[in-house]
């Protein structure tokens, strides 16, 4: 069994800093206790792509991100541009006991026993028997990295289009492993609630449940959408709530 600690939409600021700081150390505490194979951080860590390295907030996330890479590997995706844009790159500094790997594009990587993260590159030299998980990161879509470059409704279904193909093709490339496989990603689901009773209808590309079914992940973690809840036929796509 895969034991996971999922989170999103941190948001660090200073403003805001020290109730963020007191959250994330509960969510450090309860790892040290559980002991998981890995933290999935689905996006938006940030609140201002701006965030100055010698802020509150910047040095928080060092040290946290740090304490949660001693405890097992962490995999995190570049969220919503104005909140992450680059901001969330410095992880790439941040070290600990496992790996901290951050996704700035659409990617496959792979859990290996031992708290090694690989990616395809790296598979060649791993033994298949080793892979732990399969581990498909999906940053919030964008025209940029799928080369739209026309009207916005244009751009938003070819965006859509695009995303088909890559959940189909992460699928299929999943299922050359023996082992689960997580989606870990920051846009909106269609049918996601912003509270008891309001859904989020229209604001931004929405990917269906019937395409994400199309990577068959056994587990969807995801980020964007700030109301903790379960969604899909199958209960298996997770929005952790900010």
């Amino acid at each position: 069994m895969l034991r996971i600690i999922h989170s999103a939409d941190l948001h660090y600021n200073d403003r805001d800093h020290d109730e963020i700081e007191k959250c994330v150390d509960f969510m450090i505490t309860k790892a040290l206790e559980g002991k998981p194979d890995l933290f999935v951080i689905s996006g938006d860590i940030t609140d201002s792509q701006n965030l100055k390295l010698d802020s509150r907030s910047a040095k928080t996330i060092c040290r946290q991100f740090s304490e949660m890479a001693d405890i097992a590997p962490v995999v995190n995706i570049i969220g919503t541009p104005s909140h992450d844009g680059k901001s969330a790159e410095i992880l790439r500094y941040v070290k600990g006991r496992y790996p901290i790997h951050v996704s700035e594009k659409p990617e496959q990587i792979y859990l290996i026993q031992g708290g090694r993260l690989v990616d395809s590159s790296g598979l060649a030299y791993v033994d298949a028997a080793r892979v732990k998980a399969v581990i498909t990161q999906i940053p919030t879509p964008t025209k940029q990295y799928f080369q739209a470059d026309s009207a916005i409704e244009v751009g938003d279904k070819a965006i859509s289009n695009a995303m088909t193909a890559l959940l189909g093709a992460a699928g299929i490339t999943a299922k050359e492993h023996n082992c689960p496989h997580i989606l870990n990603g920051h846009f909106q689901v269609g049918g996601a609630f912003i509270s008891e009773t309001q859904q989020l209808v229209g604001r931004d590309i929405e990917i269906s449940s019937d395409q994400l079914a199309m990577a068959e992940a056994d587990v969807i973690c995801l980020g964007h959408i700030h109301k903790q809840q379960v969604m899909g036929p199958d209960k298996n796509i997770f929005y952790s709530g900010s």
